[in-house]
C-alpha cells in the first residue's frame, strides 16, 4: 500500500501546465520497486489534487558507453589517427569527432571547434564487451597542435563529450 511508504521529496516547482522532467540520482537497483507520488497544490498552498494515479513514464538513464581509451597519434604521410575503445555500449547510435587547433604559442585558434565527420560514425551495436573504432584526420598542418574530442550519442539523441586529447605535429615528411 502506498500509504505505508515513506516518500522522499525530490523537487517542487511552481507550474502552470506542461511537461516536467525530474532526475533522481539514486533509485536503487532494478529490482527495487519505485512509486511516484505527485500532489498538486493551489496558490494558497492547499492540496487541490493528488495525481499519483495518473500515467507516468519512468526512464532509467544509463550512459551509452564506458570509454576505455581515446588516443590521437600522428601517422607518417597520413594524418592523425584517432582511436578509441569502449568497454561497454548500450543503446548507442554512434560518435562524432571534434577538433580545435592551437597556434604555435599554444593559444586556441579563434576558439573554434569543428566537427570532423560528415555523418555520425555508426556504433558496432549494443555490446557488453565493447568495441574499437578509428578515425583518420587527414587535414593537418606541420608544427600545429590539435585538441580532439569524442562525442557519443545514444538512441534518444543524448550526447556525452569525452576529451580532449592533444597531439602536436612535429613534421610531415
Amino acid at each position: 500500500s502506498l500509504n505505508q511508504v515513506d516518500f522522499v521529496l525530490i523537487d517542487s516547482l511552481n507550474a502552470n501546465s506542461g511537461i516536467y522532467t525530474w532526475t533522481v540520482s539514486d533509485m536503487g537497483s532494478n529490482e527495487t520497486p519505485c512509486w511516484i507520488k505527485i500532489i498538486a497544490y493551489d496558490k494558497a498552498k492547499n492540496q487541490s489534487e493528488d495525481i499519483s494515479d495518473n500515467s507516468f513514464t519512468i526512464l532509467p538513464f544509463t550512459v551509452a558507453i564506458k570509454l576505455a581509451s581515446f588516443t590521437a597519434i600522428p601517422i607518417k604521410n597520413r594524418g592523425v589517427e584517432l582511436a578509441w575503445k569502449t568497454s561497454e555500449e548500450f543503446n548507442l547510435a554512434g560518435f562524432n569527432v571534434y577538433r580545435q587547433g592551437k597556434d604555435r604559442t599554444g593559444e586556441s585558434e579563434n576558439r573554434r571547434t569543428e566537427k570532423l565527420n560528415s555523418s555520425v560514425i555508426k556504433s558496432a551495436g549494443s555490446n557488453a564487451g565493447g568495441s574499437s573504432y578509428r578515425f583518420m584526420d587527414k587535414n593537418i598542418e606541420n608544427g600545429k597542435t590539435y585538441l580532439y574530442w569524442l562525442e557519443d550519442i545514444d538512441l534518444q539523441g543524448r550526447a556525452t563529450l569525452h576529451g580532449p586529447v592533444e597531439v602536436t605535429i612535429k613534421s610531415i615528411p
